[in-house]
């Protein structure tokens, strides 16, 4: 029976330790998803810090004969990055480069497939093998900052929902937890009466029964004792 008491002791003791971390974990879930809701609520309220107008990016075909220059190299190498990374041309389209400039085709970042001389032989078989996309409207959600927002906040709704599941698997986890401590089994309940009757059986003593043979013989000894006084008086 005292082993039973200190399983059952042990049990309790780990059953609390197991909801403790539960409810700590809950608790560290539920203050990151509170700080992830309001940084997405201040980020949908910020306004954008970086203030470009479309007449700003627009202004950029004004620059768009400085390219190749040896002066301007630094814009030469970002008209190329932008043109390869986001697979576009021009500002608004890809014949702004014969407009503003003096070449006779777009430089070879415009290609689909980059190689020298790429640009001029697109332009002279086939146009397709340039991209058509002009470089303005990306340029402007970039700088903006849209598209990396959107990310962002895809990524931290993905990441609430995920914390929302994990917080109702470990309420619904503590709430089969604290149900199975209120009810306990019914084995062992049967196994805690059956030492109980075990260990009361143990330390149980035997009363004599009364036998009815002993009795009888006791009555009939006290009879004749009796009788045998009575015979005595009489004679005498």
């Amino acid at each position: 029976m005292y082993g039973n008491f200190m399983s059952g002791s042990l049990q309790n003791l780990r059953l609390i330790i197991v909801s403790g971390i539960h409810l700590q974990y809950f608790g560290c879930l539920l203050v990151i998803f509170c700080v992830e809701l309001a940084c997405g609520v201040w980020t949908y309220d910020q306004e954008n810090p970086v203030s470009v107008q479309w007449s700003d990016v627009i202004s950029l075909k004004t620059r768009m004969p400085d390219y190749g220059l040896p002066r301007y190299q630094w814009l030469t190498h970002a008209w190329n990055f932008f043109q390869r990374e986001f697979k576009c041309c021009g500002v608004v389209y890809f014949t702004d480069w014969l407009e503003m400039t003096e070449m006779e085709w777009p430089p070879d970042s415009c290609c689909v497939k980059e190689f020298l001389g790429c640009s001029k032989q697109a332009h002279h078989v086939d146009l397709s093998d340039l991209y058509q996309e002009g470089c303005g409207q990306k340029m402007y959600s970039f700088l903006r900052g849209t598209k990396q927002l959107q990310v962002l906040r895809f990524l931290g709704i993905s990441i609430g929902v995920t914390q929302i599941l994990a917080m109702i698997l470990t309420v619904t986890f503590l709430w089969a937890l604290y149900y199975d401590r209120k009810a306990p089994r019914t084995d062992q309940m049967m196994t805690l009466n059956k030492d109980t009757s075990q260990h009361l059986s143990c330390h149980s003593v035997e009363l004599p029964t009364p036998s009815l043979t002993r009795n009888f013989e006791h009555r009939i000894t006290a009879n004749s004792i009796n009788t045998k006084f009575e015979m005595e008086e009489i004679l005498s």
